[in-house]
């Protein structure tokens, strides 16, 4: 297994069109899982089996946005919406269908924006985790 710590700059993994299918919280750490790993962008560069972990997540600074649009998904328009804190959207939604299109790593934060499946209805989801820690990216070997 190789642990790779983000520190500023590009990141060398993308979640980029990854379908998320698990958020685990162990005390102030977060686990995100997808059904078909990570992108590594570095050498040796392609589809690896891994996840991303935040260590210190900051509950207090990170929210989940659901959008929803008068007209299809994703297109300019009017919209209703909806800003919940990031555990509460976890424990509205045990089970996600989250298709990450997006995502900005930042300072302390990452941002991962991208289509959100409620019931019937695709909503426009986008998610702020604020960290205190590292933002690690596990490759499995």
């Amino acid at each position: 297994m190789e642990k790779i710590i983000w520190k500023a700059g590009t990141p060398v993994c993308s979640l980029h069109d990854m379908q998320v299918n698990d958020f685990r919280i162990e005390k102030d750490r977060m686990i995100l899982c997808t059904s078909t790993g990570l992108v590594r962008t570095v050498p040796p560069c392609g589809q690896q089996d891994g996840h991303v972990e935040f260590f210190r997540v900051n509950w207090d600074f990170s929210y989940a946005y659901l959008l929803r649009y008068d007209g299809l998904a994703g297109n300019t328009g009017t919209f209703q919406g909806e800003k919940m804190f990031l555990k509460e959207f976890l424990r509205r939604f045990p089970t996600p269908d989250y298709m990450i299109l997006d995502e900005t790593y930042g300072y302390h934060q990452a941002k991962y924006s991208g289509f959100f499946q409620v019931g019937k209805e695709i909503q426009e989801c986008l998610l702020e985790i604020c960290y205190d820690g590292d933002l690690v990216f596990v490759i499995q070997e």
